[in-house]
């Protein structure tokens, strides 16, 4: 088991409750069991400190640890991140409550609708996605594993086929 950094969610989670949640992640930056905020403008905020030594160097053993790694100084501060942050809680026994968010430049993806923006929620194994509005914002698929299908008029982008087991077959050229 891995750090993890805690995340407050400010931005309107689509359902009452989760919004006073704390989260866990292990997609920020951090990783050491810092502090981070999505306000409710869909910034991306980091409690940011200073590290100073404040133990007793007349202390003994490992008491003589505590106090080594105090942060002083602490204040909030934006964070341009770019890339997906994944965050969790645990709500019950066995049960997760789960959010998938996107930034670009530390900013959520959203558009001036109320519903404009991509979010990938699980409740337990359920999933509900809310569409991306936004009709020219510009995505990249950094995921080697992510895979553009179309059978018909349906488009979809899913695991490789390799991933999934499947066989694509190119019906318009018979292979």
């Amino acid at each position: 088991m891995g750090m993890f950094d805690h995340l407050k969610c400010k931005y309107p989670l689509p359902d009452a409750g989760d919004n006073d949640l704390e989260f866990q992640t292990k997609d920020t930056p951090a990783q050491f069991l810092d502090n981070y905020e999505i306000r409710a403008d869909g910034s991306l905020w980091h409690l940011e400190y200073d590290i100073e030594d404040r133990s007793d160097s007349n202390a003994e053993g490992l008491a003589r640890l505590v106090g080594r790694l105090s942060r002083v100084n602490e204040r909030w501060e934006p964070v341009p991140f770019t890339g997906e942050i994944r965050f969790y809680c645990h709500v019950g026994e066995n049960q997760c409550t789960e959010f998938s968010a996107y930034f670009v430049n530390g900013m959520l993806l959203v558009s001036g609708a109320d519903d404009g923006y991509f979010l990938r929620v699980r409740h337990g194994t359920e999933f509900r996605d809310y569409r991306l509005a936004h009709s020219d914002v510009e995505i990249r698929i950094v995921d080697n594993d992510a895979f553009l299908y179309r059978a018909g008029d349906d488009l979809w982008l899913d695991h490789a086929p390799e991933t999934l087991g499947l066989k694509i077959v190119n019906v318009a050229e018979g292979t």
